[in-house]
């Protein structure tokens, strides 16, 4: 799922990942991802933190106790390291600073939805 209160991220982040055959479900804010996120099971979002209404570290807490495995990239035009470094911290599986390099961040999601499948393999 993509969580962001612009429509032009959301759309770009939308056909960035439909492409690569991911089944995308969008969110303008942290209430509506919250609740996407308990109706679909969803296990991967990427999620701005500067929201209206919830913002992202609320809703990233909020999703974690609705599913302790999902998976939560945040990211932010205005955060500073530290806030990247305790969003870490508290089980985010990464963190980007906007403006970030599309195929960086492709590949980062890419990668983890990988990195997961090898591991459910194993099992």
């Amino acid at each position: 799922m993509i969580v962001d209160d612009q429509i032009g991220i959301r759309s770009l982040l939308s056909v960035l990942f439909y492409d690569e055959g991911f089944e995308i479900f969008t969110a303008s804010n942290g209430i509506e991802a919250v609740e996407q996120v308990d109706k679909h099971g969803l296990d991967l979002v990427v999620m701005d933190l500067r929201m209206p209404g919830m913002g992202g570290m609320e809703a990233f807490s909020r999703m974690k106790k609705l599913n302790s495995n999902i998976r939560v990239v945040l990211m932010s035009a205005f955060a500073e390291d530290e806030t990247a470094i305790y969003a870490i911290k508290k089980g985010a599986a990464g963190f980007f600073h906007k403006p970030f390099d599309l195929q960086e961040l492709k590949s980062f999601i890419i990668n983890l939805v990988g990195d997961t499948s090898r591991q459910a393999n194993l099992a």
